[in-house]
């Protein structure tokens, strides 16, 4: 999973679907402060901010953590 609040996105990683590919293509134009849950065990996919997420987050629980605004104004995707 990855949210992006520099670019407003959010990106739900499906499972057995190249999520891992597309989470490593999209890291590059995260800022810093942005949430990518990644996977520990490759290092070019270190998790940062992951505020308790895990890789497969569904939208329900991203609703705990973060506003109705932040899904409004955010592009969704999987």
């Amino acid at each position: 999973m990855i949210v992006s609040h520099k670019n407003k996105f959010i990106f739900f990683k499906p499972m057995k679907v190249a999520g891992s590919s597309i989470e490593h293509g999209l890291r590059e134009h995260c800022g810093e402060g942005d949430l990518l849950t990644g996977d520990r065990e490759h290092e070019n996919l270190k998790p940062r901010n992951n505020e308790d997420f895990h890789s497969h987050t569904m939208p329900d629980i991203f609703f705990e953590k973060y506003s109705a605004e932040h899904w409004a104004n955010y592009y969704k995707f999987t």
